[in-house]
């Protein structure tokens, strides 16, 4: 069983689908972009539950998840 080193932090997992399994830039991007597709479809698309999808939602309109202004940004285009 392996340990996690205190100086690897756990990725979100919600983030790591949109990024590396949706492959788009930042969270941030995807926020913005789909804010108006219902709740329960992000959700499922996702796979996770719906209280997960209007956390994130929440922090992102408190401004707790920025864009990250990564190379490959899609604000860029």
């Amino acid at each position: 069983m392996s340990e996690l080193s205190g100086g690897n932090p756990r990725e979100n997992l919600t983030a790591s689908l949109i990024t590396k399994g949706l492959g788009y830039c930042c969270p941030a991007w995807f926020w913005e972009r789909f804010w108006t597709v219902p709740t329960d479809l992000v959700a499922a698309r996702l796979g996770v539950s719906e209280r997960t999808i209007n956390r994130h939602r929440k922090a992102f309109n408190e401004g707790e998840c920025m864009c990250e202004g990564k190379m490959n940004c899609r604000r860029k285009v």
